[in-house]
């Protein structure tokens, strides 16, 4: 399992912000999951959520399915490979995580590492979902203050994605 100290520093933020919004069965689509850390933290916490998580790196998928295996949460889902690059209708989504049958969308810590052609399917794909999407929220760092040199190396790590 992958392990990432932002993840681990910004788990119980991000879940106070979440537990303001999360309903009693609703379905979260989780754009960019990382590590894994975050989506097992977030079902822990909101076991009346149901969570699918997905990402585009395989090496993150095959952590997300060992956290999924090692927590043994129900309300978590197999991971699915979604690339934002591609039109929402050329995704492998499940039939019940169409469009008018996802709540939220979430993503976190992508945009900042991501190219423009990412961060523009990333929009399309909240347009595609908003009609009966009602909360969309996006957490990233900014190149602010001293940030640049944190930026400028994350930049570096992920040339794929970035722009």
């Amino acid at each position: 399992m992958l392990r990432a100290s932002a993840a681990e520093r910004n788990a119980v933020p991000l879940t106070n912000v979440l537990a303001k919004y999360l309903l009693e069965d609703m379905k979260l689509l989780e754009i960019s999951s990382g590590t894994g850390q975050h989506i097992i933290e977030f079902a822990t916490k909101f076991p009346y959520v149901t969570f699918q998580p997905s990402e585009v790196d395989a090496r993150c998928l095959h952590s997300i399915v060992a956290y999924i295996d090692h927590n043994r949460l129900a309300n978590v889902r197999v991971p699915l490979y979604i690339d934002v690059t591609k039109p929402v209708n050329h995704w492998a989504l499940p039939t019940d995580y169409g469009p008018l049958a996802v709540d939220v969308i979430l993503n976190i810590n992508m945009i900042h590492i991501s190219s423009n052609a990412a961060i523009e399917g990333l929009f399309r794909a909240s347009i595609w979902y908003s009609i009966k999407t009602w909360f969309w929220t996006s957490y990233h760092i900014w190149t602010i203050c001293n940030r640049w040199s944190y930026y400028t190396s994350i930049k570096h790590r992920f040339p794929r994605q970035s722009t």
